[in-house]
């Protein structure tokens, strides 16, 4: 990854301006380090997590202005029905951004595996990685000089789909109410949840294989 300088902007600095030098293209990976401040049995505590992004638009000094979460997708809308353009990168706890470029990894396989790491028992509420090197270790499967990149790609389109064609469910639910609102949404859960766990299950054969190689 081309890492951005993880300094703090000056006060009144747009997000976009904060990735650094990289240069970003639409398509390419984005990685995003929040740093977190808290106080934990009477101590400050501070702690990192890593999120993934695919690139949806940038300036024309090749920063990013607008990204699309993993766990979201090109066919959703926004809240006025609008094809959804991605979002601005985080404000809030903000500390760097790192760019991998298509033309090295497979992004949306990427983006397939880390939409499926998230928080137990709930199949839909993608959680972000603790450390780099778990940012590393899921990214390198999907790297275009690993075997097994390719099937990797292909399950991540069917797993694309698969959401796709659960997503009516979910918007039937939304408008449901008592025992058909849960009917659809146990329906909606079953169809992600397999869904998820059927890429899981081939992108573990795909880390076997890349181990095998090495």
């Amino acid at each position: 990854m081309t890492e951005n300088q993880p300094a703090r902007p000056a006060a009144g600095t747009s997000a976009t301006s904060r990735t650094g030098n990289a240069v970003a293209r639409r398509g390419d990976l984005v990685v995003i380090c929040l740093r977190h401040h808290e106080w934990k049995d009477g101590q400050p505590r501070e702690y990192d997590d890593f999120w993934l992004g695919q690139v949806t638009s940038v300036t024309r000094a090749g920063l990013v202005r607008l990204y699309r979460p993993a766990g979201t997708f090109a066919w959703d809308s926004d809240g006025r029905g609008r094809p959804d353009k991605g979002q601005p990168l985080p404000s809030l706890w903000f500390e760097w951004a790192a760019i991998k470029s298509q033309k090295e990894i497979d992004v949306a396989g990427a983006l397939a595996t880390a939409a499926c790491h998230v928080w137990p028992g709930h199949e839909g509420h993608v959680r972000g990685y603790g450390t780099l090197k778990e940012v590393r270790a899921a990214l390198r499967p999907h790297l275009l000089d690993q075997p097994g990149w390719e099937q990797l790609r292909d399950a991540a389109v069917a797993w694309e789909a698969a959401w796709r064609e659960a997503r009516p469910l979910l918007s039937a639910a939304v408008r449901a109410h008592g025992e058909e609102f849960r009917r659809l949404s146990d329906i909606y859960d079953a169809a992600v949840t397999a869904a998820n766990n059927a890429y899981r299950a081939l992108q573990g054969q795909a880390a076997g294989i890349g181990s095998a190689a090495a």
